[in-house]
Protein backbone atom coordinates (compact mmCIF):
# COMPACT_ATOMS: atom_id res chain seq x y z
CA UNK A 1 0.00 0.00 0.00
CA UNK A 2 1.01 3.40 -0.90
CA UNK A 3 0.81 6.18 1.08
CA UNK A 4 1.15 9.76 0.34
CA UNK A 5 1.25 12.62 2.66
CA UNK A 6 1.22 16.04 1.58
CA UNK A 7 1.69 19.33 3.21
CA UNK A 8 0.75 23.10 2.18
CA UNK A 9 3.37 24.95 1.94
CA UNK A 10 3.12 29.03 1.62
CA UNK A 11 6.32 30.93 -0.01
CA UNK A 12 7.52 33.70 1.03
CA UNK A 13 8.37 36.45 -1.39
CA UNK A 14 10.00 39.76 -1.16
CA UNK A 15 8.10 42.42 -3.24
CA UNK A 16 9.72 45.62 -4.01
CA UNK A 17 7.38 48.33 -2.38
CA UNK A 18 9.27 51.27 -2.89
CA UNK A 19 12.79 52.35 -4.79
CA UNK A 20 15.16 55.11 -3.45
CA UNK A 21 18.28 56.38 -3.48
CA UNK A 22 19.86 58.25 -0.47
CA UNK A 23 22.47 61.14 -0.90
CA UNK A 24 26.00 60.03 0.17
CA UNK A 25 26.61 64.08 1.66
CA UNK A 26 23.37 64.59 3.64
CA UNK A 27 22.57 61.27 3.81
CA UNK A 28 18.43 62.94 2.58
CA UNK A 29 16.22 61.18 0.24
CA UNK A 30 17.34 61.78 -3.37
CA UNK A 31 13.96 62.76 -4.74
CA UNK A 32 12.13 63.80 -7.99
CA UNK A 33 8.80 63.58 -9.49
CA UNK A 34 7.57 61.71 -12.53
CA UNK A 35 8.33 63.72 -15.04
CA UNK A 36 11.45 65.08 -13.49
CA UNK A 37 14.89 63.97 -14.30
CA UNK A 38 18.03 64.12 -12.03
CA UNK A 39 21.49 62.55 -11.37
CA UNK A 40 24.32 63.70 -10.05
CA UNK A 41 26.67 60.40 -9.75
CA UNK A 42 30.82 61.06 -9.34
CA UNK A 43 32.78 58.45 -10.12
CA UNK A 44 36.30 57.54 -10.53
CA UNK A 45 38.12 54.13 -12.13
CA UNK A 46 41.49 53.37 -11.65
CA UNK A 47 43.09 50.29 -12.79
CA UNK A 48 43.76 47.68 -15.83
CA UNK A 49 42.55 46.65 -18.81
CA UNK A 50 43.37 43.48 -20.75
CA UNK A 51 41.42 41.70 -23.98
CA UNK A 52 41.04 38.88 -21.91
CA UNK A 53 39.29 40.87 -18.67
CA UNK A 54 40.84 43.70 -16.17
CA UNK A 55 39.24 45.26 -12.80
CA UNK A 56 40.41 47.61 -10.44
CA UNK A 57 39.07 50.54 -7.86
CA UNK A 58 36.15 52.15 -7.81
CA UNK A 59 34.85 55.31 -6.13
CA UNK A 60 31.23 56.92 -6.23
CA UNK A 61 29.09 59.02 -4.56
CA UNK A 62 25.72 60.05 -5.81
CA UNK A 63 24.15 63.51 -4.44
CA UNK A 64 21.08 65.24 -3.80
CA UNK A 65 19.86 68.37 -6.00
CA UNK A 66 21.11 70.67 -3.68
CA UNK A 67 24.18 68.40 -2.67
CA UNK A 68 24.89 68.68 -6.42
CA UNK A 69 24.35 72.41 -6.95
CA UNK A 70 27.17 72.80 -4.15
CA UNK A 71 30.00 70.89 -5.04
CA UNK A 72 29.50 72.40 -8.56
CA UNK A 73 30.07 75.82 -7.31
CA UNK A 74 32.79 74.32 -4.93
CA UNK A 75 34.45 72.90 -7.93
CA UNK A 76 34.17 76.11 -10.08
CA UNK A 77 35.08 78.29 -7.39
CA UNK A 78 38.49 76.36 -7.16
CA UNK A 79 39.44 76.27 -10.63
CA UNK A 80 38.09 73.63 -12.01
CA UNK A 81 36.38 73.65 -15.41
CA UNK A 82 32.72 72.40 -15.41
CA UNK A 83 31.55 71.79 -19.44
CA UNK A 84 27.63 72.82 -19.73
CA UNK A 85 25.36 71.44 -22.63
CA UNK A 86 22.55 70.74 -23.37
CA UNK A 87 20.62 67.10 -24.20
CA UNK A 88 17.59 65.32 -25.19
CA UNK A 89 15.71 61.81 -25.92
Amino acid sequence: MEIIKTEKKLKEVDEVVESYSLCDKCNKKIDIDRYDSFQCELKCRTGNIYPEGGGGDQQKMELCQSCAKNIIEFLKESGYRIIESKWDC
